[in-house]
């Protein structure tokens, strides 16, 4: 997965999650990326759910669930996190 900042705003306290393992980033200044990998490897459940991102911006928390897996399988390899100014797109 790759995280991109868009804004010109310092993001915290990031986490991304699929339910049963998780990745965190401090901080993400304005304009700029990070990669990260989450593991499924450990996932021995074959359960479906879905992903969320949690952060913070301007001391306020924001989340977004997004995609989902079955069977314990991820429905693409890879996935683009996009943080704008009023919303998260992810592709």
């Amino acid at each position: 997965m790759n995280i991109d900042n868009t804004t010109n705003d310092l993001i915290t306290n990031i986490k991304v999650t699929n339910g049963f393992n998780e990745v965190h980033i401090d901080t993400l200044k304005g304009k700029t990326t990070k990669e990260l990998f989450l593991d499924f490897k450990s996932n021995n459940t074959k359960a479906d759910g879905a992903f969320e991102i949690s952060f913070k911006r301007n001391l306020k928390r924001e989340s977004q669930k997004f995609d989902y897996y079955s069977n314990g399988i991820p429905s693409v390899e890879s996935y683009e996190i996009v943080i704008k100014n009023d919303t998260v797109i992810v592709r």
